[in-house]
């Protein structure tokens, strides 16, 4: 398996990359500003190739993930749970492993932080 991360030859995304990538999404077209750099300080986010692993035998009741473009295979166990396309999260639990089905772009947060936004 491959691991979901950018190789050293890609140039630096620009850093409102990730805000430009998070407004984009259907999900948070309601957002405001303010809102969308609250999200943004407390997600990171992940590019990824097809076939690419995004996370690896995640714990989902600590770690929040949403695909913000492309779609995601949700794994457990070996079986296959969902598959989750822009602005769908996760599951809330179980050990959980993503695969990115196409190129894709996803959102990552400590479920911690991101409840702390409320």
């Amino acid at each position: 398996m491959t691991l979901a991360f950018r190789p050293r030859h890609e140039p630096p995304r620009p850093k409102d990359g990730k805000l430009a990538a998070i407004r984009a999404c259907d999900a948070f077209a309601h957002c405001g500003d303010d809102e969308l750099a609250r999200l943004g300080a407390v997600t990171e986010i992940v590019w990824c190739q097809a076939g690419a692993v995004v996370g690896a035998d995640v714990d989902a009741s600590r770690w929040w993930w949403m695909p913000l473009a492309g779609a995601v295979a949700v794994v457990e166990d070996g079986r296959p749970l969902t598959v989750l396309g822009p602005g769908q999260a996760a599951p809330a639990s179980g050990r959980l492993t993503l695969i990115a089905l196409v190129a894709t772009t996803a959102l990552v947060a400590d479920r911690r932080r991101l409840a702390a936004l409320d």
